[in-house]
């Protein structure tokens, strides 16, 4: 008001106005100015939370929809709470347990120091490729291509990272690699020739004593991780078909699926890996092609001797991008997993046998 009745004297002395309309016009405009002003703030603040907000929410979706297709991922630890700095997974493993003497006599009892290791490994990173929305899909499709697109980029981290980690299951000691033991059936992985033994309920049990021995108990929350056709071989072994047998190797049976056998629940999956045919087998690099020797493989764990790791997944968009004239959207995640413990308790891997 000071301002304007000041810019309305000015205007009557240099410009022969009359001072009080001078004064009213002069406030009206500043009052006009400062709204102007007001809203343009306000809307730019509700822009920046709007997709502050947008943006939040699309990184809660990745992370309560990753895994859908892969929940068995979710049986083994969480260890995300070991992920430190969103970087690197720190695990604590717990020293020699100290011995016993029956009835002792000498004194004073020996005084030991349980010495404790650690498993620490960097988390990595997964990300997607960009994926180019143009602005006239916005307008012209039937459906919401953006929530599509979404839905696409949380499918293949989940896929990709959930072979990636059960990768990282499968162990490489020969006291807990078996081989199939069944008839001949011609191999069914791409890129491999020749035959290969079929899996059978025999080889479940072979392996199921080796995680008895390892893990001191005869049970627990367990399954068998393998892929459509070694379930199929499994599937069609007499032993678990036949009324006569099926209960003495614990077939458990639902809707004309095997769901269970020797206590072992049965997961089947698309993201097994591949061992070769040495000796002692070794786990071939999942990401390689396929090639001649390569051999399938079916897991067996115990859960509570396996982890995995999650940090914050990030979603990035660019909305109405002038390089592409319209969205650009990518997602990543940073996971990791592994062997809870270093001599590989808890996991049997039974590799085909050609």
């Amino acid at each position: 008001m000071l301002v304007s009745l000041l810019i309305g004297a000015v205007s009557a002395v240099v410009y022969g106005v009359d001072a009080i309309v001078a004064s009213v016009c002069t406030f009206i405009v500043l009052s006009g100015l400062r709204l102007i002003v007001a809203l343009s703030h306000q809307v730019s603040t509700s822009v920046a939370l709007h997709m502050a907000v947008q943006k939040e929410v699309w990184e809660n979706f990745i992370a309560e929809n990753l895994y859908k297709t892969y929940e068995w991922i979710k049986r083994a630890k969480d260890r995300s709470a070991f992920v430190l700095n969103n970087a690197v997974v720190h695990i604590p493993q717990a020293g020699a347990r100290p011995k016993t003497s029956k009835n002792r006599e000498n004194f004073p009892i020996p005084v030991v120091r349980r010495n404790d290791d650690d498993i620490t490994y960097p988390i990595d990173e997964l990300s997607t490729e960009s994926t180019h929305i143009p602005d006239a899909d916005k307008v012209e499709l039937s459906y919401d291509k953006i929530s599509s697109v979404y839905m696409d980029h949380v499918n293949q981290l989940s896929e990709d990272s959930a072979k990636d980690i059960l990768d990282r299951w499968y162990p490489s000691l020969a006291r807990v690699i078996r081989r199939t033991t069944g008839t001949t059936v011609a191999s069914h992985l791409s890129g491999s020739t020749g035959n290969r033994k079929r899996l059978l309920a025999v080889d479940i049990a072979t392996g199921k004593t080796i995680l008895n021995l390892d893990t001191r108990r005869e049970s627990g929350n367990r399954s068998i991780i393998l892929s459509e056709e070694l379930y199929n071989q499994l599937k069609a072994d007499p032993t678990v078909i036949n009324k006569d047998t099926m209960d003495n190797v614990g077939a458990v049976w639902k809707n004309g699926d095997l769901v269970a056998l020797h206590g072992f629940d049965i997961i089947r999956t698309n993201v097994t890996g591949r061992y070769d045919n040495s000796g002692t087998p070794v786990k071939r690099d999942y990401t390689l092609a396929g090639v001649a020797t390569d051999n399938d493989v079916a897991l067996l764990v115990d859960w509570q001797y396996v982890h995995y790791a999650l940090g914050s997944p990030k979603f990035f968009e660019g909305k109405d991008d002038v390089h592409f004239q319209g969205d650009i959207y990518n997602a990543l995640i940073r996971f990791g997993g592994r062997l809870e413990r270093k001599n590989q308790e808890g996991v049997v891997a039974i590799v085909q046998e050609p």
